[in-house]
């Protein structure tokens, strides 16, 4: 067979003109693209806001209570589900400090003390006390965050672009007036998480209503007190001829989560259906006040009981009524999924609702709806397949991970150990390469059969295994040098499935064990760093395994260019795919892919390029890629805009300095993902096989570029793309930890036919 990297392979000029119109495809499909969900128009302006916040609360709350006015409202409103990840765990100050900044922050144990400045504290006055803290002297009548030092150390490690106090001094900037009213006072302290949703960059709320006033004593209920709804209705009245924007803390169902320590399982659920009724009874009076043609009102879960955190049950309800909302579903850009919207799209609809125009490098988008019939049984119906997935994922693909690892052992015992080459054990290894091979496939296709547990999915995946590896000892694939065709072939489908699924959205990997996750919260639309590494080893390796299988017949023989042009056209259209914003749009991924199909490219072109020039044709084609998708996406309205487009966007507004901090929090999160994942096992067990298939005395792997010539450079190829993800994704162990399945099985796969054998390439 002819070396398909040394003859007969130059392009073309048709095959130039074939790419240049797949190039194309960047620019032209933003026009043609509609991946984008129906949605109705973003929230208009309104001339209040109010924000009611219900702690420690879940969805199948919501839904048990008796709610009427909650029902009522929401066949006017729109319903969703929202990610309340914070930089700990989920607790008031946590969850009130991460909306106001805007992203991933942490409170302090003292953080719920919220004084006037007039008040009583230590030997002095509050305004006295934070004066000496902070060095700022408070305005009289503010209130203030006595912890606001603290917070400050708490959050100065977070590889945060924005920080504490983002919220409250945008809206200052923007005119407008924003007070918080109530409290979750307990014996065991005041409460007042809610006013660092509303502090401003020094840490003051210009004005509210805190006090212990806002409750009475209840010996039936926990603590021994309730929030006295009569007084906090009279509050809120109050405040909203001063202020316009408020957020409420209602105050009842926090105590709850706060006294659970002291309650038996089932009397904590009937005091949140009891905290939860009263709070209905609230919302009738406050709807009898208010007008929801020019009032936006939010009622809002920030924190999950830690019942539902232990069911894997963490994305909290939200509903919203008002000007711009109709029955429906929450829709949110940053999610693209009806029904899920993240925590800090809470605050750039609240920024909207009063047309401020939001800081830069701000992540959230403002809220708009999604049409639905039945939206809160939808939305239940959603929440209950995210939390069976969420549940499942860890287990499964630990046991993935791991089974992995025992194999290449084993695979490592027969190479090293000339006892263990027995006919029995390569047949075993072969039909567990094989199998292995399968289940990022099984995975993919998995939703199509729901979600049946942890035994369930070992089952199905057992069968997939097996079957995949039963199929790899048939007799097509005898042959010397045919038993990698299985684990090739499952690459090239599993490549084409993804790139399916991305064309359509997406909807098996939103789905998958081994997709994004909208609990994780790192990803909610377009292709994850699983799926990403799965598809650059499999589609690099299993187009470049075929082609040294049709190299040798006769139709490609007479049509050299058919190979080329097919490998050029599937690598244009996964990297189209993954770069995109309005398909994959995983900017990391893009560049590792393009890193992956420009070696393996150059390789195919029969030029001697030096390593040089090969490394700066391969960072040349990655700037240019770079480059087009910023304009492409810069091109777009804002609203659609990935986050290629809105850092472009950040760069133009702040300059180069602004993407430090966002180059530092994927950095960090990458360290802190390889020293604690389970990827970064498998990762540095496919290197360590790596090593000895290429420097064990015998170099059996020497003879691989005369046998299989092209799939030693989709190799290279799928090596280089990568060590690439793992150097430029926010999370890439995970990407190049995928990336090798592929081509580590392929490889070792062909060599232990070798050893089987007792033949020697070198």
């Amino acid at each position: 067979m002819p070396d398909p990297g040394r003859t007969g392979l130059r392009p073309s000029g048709r095959q130039a003109g074939i790419f240049t119109a797949c190039l194309a495809l960047f620019f032209v499909a933003p026009v043609f693209a509609g991946v984008e969900p129906a949605a109705g128009e973003p929230s208009r302006p309104c001339e209040k806001a109010i924000v009611l916040f219900l702690g420690g609360l879940s969805l199948a709350d919501w839904q048990a209570a008796e709610t009427p006015h909650f029902r009522a409202l929401a066949e006017r409103g729109a319903v969703g589900l929202m990610n309340v990840r914070t930089a700990g765990s989920f607790s008031p100050e946590n969850a009130y400090a991460t909306f106001n900044a805007g992203e991933r922050a942490l409170g302090s144990p003292e953080a719920g003390t919220v004084l006037q400045t007039g008040e009583t504290y230590e030997t002095g006055t509050a305004g006295e006390v934070f004066l000496r803290r902070t060095g700022i002297a408070p305005p009289s009548g503010a209130l203030l965050v006595m912890d606001w030092p603290r917070l400050l150390k708490n959050n100065a490690a977070l590889p945060m672009v924005l920080g504490l106090g983002t919220f409250g001094e945008t809206m200052a900037q923007g005119g407008v007036r924003v007070a918080v009213l109530g409290n979750a006072k307990t014996p065991a302290g005041p409460g007042r998480e809610i006013a660092l949703a509303a502090m401003n960059s020094a840490g003051i709320i210009p004005r509210g209503e805190v006090g212990p006033g806002l409750s009475r004593a209840n010996p039936l209920r926990p603590w021994g007190m309730e929030t006295d709804y009569r007084r906090l209705h009279t509050a809120l009245l109050r405040l909203l001829a001063e202020a316009d924007c408020i957020l409420v803390e209602l105050g009842d169902s926090s105590r709850v989560e706060k006294y659970r320590e002291y309650l038996l399982p089932g009397l904590r659920q009937a005091y949140r259906l009891q905290a939860l009724a009263a709070a209905d009874s609230f919302l009738g009076a406050l709807l009898a006040t208010i007008d929801l043609e020019r009032t936006v009102l939010f009622i809002v879960t920030p924190y999950p009981s830690r019942d539902a955190v232990d069911q894997g049950d963490t994305l909290t309800p939200v509903l919203a009524a008002g000007p711009g909302f109709q029955r429906g579903l929450l829709y949110s850009p940053s999610t693209r999924q009806p029904g899920i919207i993240a925590f800090p799209d809470l605050a750039a609809t609240l920024f909207a609702a009063f047309e401020i125009k939001p800081p830069s490098g701000f992540p959230g988008r403002p809220l708009s709806w999604a049409p639905a019939d039945f939206p809160l049984q939808t939305l239940a119906e959603k929440n209950h397949r995210v939390v069976q997935v969420n549940n499942a994922r860890g287990p499964v693909l630990k046991g993935f991970v791991f089974i992995q690892i025992a194999l290449f052992l084993l695979v490592l015992l027969f190479i090293l150990h000339p006892r263990f080459r027995s006919p029995r054990f390569f047949s075993l290894l072969q039909v567990l390469l094989a199998g292995i091979t399968s289940i990022p496939l099984g995975l993919l296709v998995l939703p199509w059969f729901g979600t049946p547990g942890v035994p369930g999915i070992t089952l199905y995946l057992l069968a997939v295994a097996l079957g995949a590896g039963w199929a790899g000892t048939g007799r097509i694939f005898r042959r010397q040098g045919r038993r990698a065709a299985v684990p090739a072939f499952l690459g090239l489908v599993t490549s084409l499935a993804i790139l399916g699924d991305i064309f359509r959205g997406s909807p098996l990997m939103s789905g998958s064990l081994l997709g994004f996750s909208p609990v994780g919260g790192a990803r909610y639309y377009g292709i994850g760093n699983e799926y990403l590494g799965v598809l650059l080893g499999g589609s690099v390796t299993g187009i470049t395994f075929l082609w040294d299988q049709a190299g040798g017949r006769s139709a490609v023989a007479r049509r050299p260019w058919i190979m080329p042009v097919i490998t050029g056209l599937l690598f244009i259209l996964w990297l189209y795919a993954v770069a995109a914003p309005w398909h994959g749009a995983n900017l990391g991924g893009a560049i590792a892919l393009a890193v992956a199909y420009l070696v393996t490219g150059f390789s195919f072109s029969g030029r001697p390029f030096s390593a040089r020039q090969r490394l700066l044709l391969v960072l040349g084609g990655v700037a240019a890629l770079l480059f087009l998708l910023g304009v492409t996406d810069l091109l777009r309205a804002p609203g659609v805009q990935s986050h290629m487009g809105r850092l472009v966007v950040l760069l133009r507004a702040e300059g180069p300095a602004a993407a430090v901090p966002v180059i530092w929090r994927k950095l960090k999160m990458n360290l802190t993902l390889i020293e604690y994942t389970v990827w970064s096992r498998i990762f540095l067990t496919f290197l360590i096989v790596l090593a000895v298939l290429f420097l064990r005395p015998g170099r059996k792997t020497a003879g691989l570029d005369r046998r299989f010539p092209a799939l030693a450079k989709g190799v290279r190829g799928a090596l280089a793309g990568s060590i690439t993800a793992l150097a430029v994704n926010d999370s890439g162990i995970v990407a190049a930890a995928t990336g090798l399945l592929f081509p580590v099985v392929i490889l070792t796969m062909i060599i232990l036919e070798d050893y089987a054998c007792g033949q020697d390439h070198a």
